[in-house]
């Protein structure tokens, strides 16, 4: 099974599916392990999977949804209102696991759990995997993946992704760091539009 690394980089959620190579060290997905505040799952996780760090939305554009579940002060909150702007704990938001149902232990078919539902159990949020049948299992069991997990916390903060830039305005000056296609970079170039890799790049070991 394909695993991944996963850190929070400047309140980003950041997924490895390889490897990551940063000043100092390179980790492989495939030695299953956590270390420099990457932490392993042995899971085909993404995103939708974490409760993503909360963020202060600027406008309409960027606000939370209904049922948009966040991380805040080491709790998960769930939003309860349309173009929610307001901070977890002020207004707008409930403790998500406090909001969830328990995990019951079904009797048979006509209480048992569907494709999608999701439960709080053992301190966790599940969501029912299992396809084209109902689910009598518990979670941890079997049918059931961990829905919304907090994200775990990173102390290493990584460069800012490579982004092309567009003219003079955004590009890159001597000594700039990036990462990019897993590794990090510095420019030894002013005025660099290259990609790293290309020109104007050093990669870091």
């Amino acid at each position: 099974m394909a695993g991944r690394l996963i850190k929070v980089i400047d309140g980003e959620l950041v997924i490895a599916y390889e490897r990551v190579a940063a000043p100092g060290y390179t980790i492989y997905v495939s030695d299953a392990q956590s270390s420099n505040g990457w932490t392993y799952y042995d899971e085909e996780l993404e995103k939708e999977h974490f409760a993503l760090p909360w963020k202060q939305p600027t406008d309409a554009t960027n606000a939370y949804k209904v049922g948009d579940i966040v991380s805040y002060n080491g709790i998960r909150w769930r939003s309860t209102i349309i173009g929610n702007v307001w901070e977890p704990g002020v207004s707008g938001w409930v403790d998500a696991d406090s909001e969830l149902p328990d995990w019951n232990q079904p009797t048979g078919a006509h209480d048992a759990y569907v494709e999608g539902a999701i439960v709080k159990h053992n301190g966790k949020i599940w969501e029912n995997i299992t396809k084209g049948t109902v689910n009598t299992w518990e979670p941890g069991v079997s049918g059931w993946r961990e829905a919304v997990r907090m994200p775990p916390d990173g102390s290493i903060p990584a460069p800012p992704n490579w982004v092309q830039p567009t003219g003079a305005h955004d590009d890159y000056a001597i000594g700039d760091k990036v990462t990019h296609n897993g590794f990090v970079w510095t420019s030894i170039v002013d005025n660099n539009v290259w990609e790293p890799g290309v020109y104007g790049w050093t990669q870091d070991v």
